[in-house]
């Protein structure tokens, strides 16, 4: 894992070539930019204020307020229009919509007697 710290309401990891003991102002503020340089390459189209498509760990993705939706065996997905990407919401609503929440209750056993 390694050190890190919170600057701005993120955290920032130390590359491990940088003593935590050692460290100066200087390669601190690089560390930060290079951080937020890294966080807005994600970002590969932004819909609108709910919806974006980014690049994450496992391939491209939709964020379509809190739904993750993938985007598998699309080749560009910067170039998707407005109305292809409405299609793959509706589509992944409608097969996701009814499932339950991890969260949801258990239901009670009954008591032995």
């Amino acid at each position: 894992m390694g050190i890190s710290f919170f600057y701005d309401g993120k955290y920032h990891s130390l590359p491990s070539h940088l003593n935590p003991l050692e460290v100066n102002l200087d390669e601190t503020i690089v560390v930060i930019e290079a951080s937020n340089k890294k966080a807005t390459n994600q970002v590969l189209r932004e819909i609108d204020k709910n919806t974006s498509v980014l690049k994450g760990r496992y391939g491209p993705y939709i964020r379509h307020k809190t739904f993750n939706i993938p985007l598998r065996n699309i080749e560009h997905p910067e170039k998707l229009t407005k109305a292809e990407i409405k299609k793959i919401i509706d589509e992944y609503l409608k097969t996701h919509e009814n499932k339950p929440s991890s969260t949801s209750k258990r239901k009670s056993t009954s008591k032995k007697k």
